[in-house]
């Protein structure tokens, strides 16, 4: 009989140690997960801007210079105009959409002092975004080259000796031609009746 208790008791202190060890090993990677989801945010904001604080953008890619305006009617509906191409009938909404992936930038590194831009492909880039906000502030974001490596693209802010590192390609945003922000021709059907 003594025997089978101490049986017993043995196999109940070997379920509790068990017991302990999961939740132990539970709790450490909980711990680790949320450290690396930590290390996965980006680091740095590069650019915090609202959409209703700006009253245009240009951009420069490989089809050209594009500059828009933004107006407003009396009853405070938002429209934009290309100003090379006056005529189009832009969407609103898509021309926000693209406006969009550049008002808020955050990065996951920042290199600082960097003397040759060329190398993150920032000396003649490729595509270059200027925004400019009620109060007469200018922004010009450069958009450098793809690191396949990091899977990041360089971008840098008003081409100063700073480059930040980004998930995003404002670049590809921006590498297309006003006539792809016109209001299609459905959805122009559908409003004039």
């Amino acid at each position: 009989m003594k025997k089978q208790k101490i049986q017993l008791l043995v196999m109940v202190v070997g379920v509790l140690v068990l017991v302990a060890a999961f939740f132990g090993v539970k709790m450490y990677n909980a711990h680790v997960e949320e450290n690396e989801s930590l290390e996965n945010e980006p680091e740095y904001t590069v650019l915090d801007l609202d959409e209703d604080d700006i009253n245009g953008f240009s951009f420069v890619n490989e089809y050209g210079s594009y500059s828009f305006e933004k107006s407003s009617d009396d009853e405070g509906n938002i429209s934009w105009s290309c100003l090379e191409e006056a005529e189009l009938n832009l969407d609103s909404n898509k021309v926000s959409s693209v406006l969009d992936s550049a008002l808020f930038i955050q990065a996951y590194t920042r290199i600082e002092d960097v003397s040759d831009l060329e190398q993150y492909g920032l000396a003649e880039p490729a595509v270059s975004v200027s925004i400019t906000t009620g109060n007469g502030e200018n922004y010009t974001l450069l958009c450098g080259d793809y690191n396949g490596i990091t899977s990041k693209y360089y971008l840098s802010l008003d081409g100063g000796s700073v480059v930040y590192a980004l998930d995003s390609d404002i670049g590809g945003d921006f590498n297309i031609l006003p006539d792809d922000l016109v209001v299609d021709e459905v959805e122009e059907e559908n409003q004039s009746q």
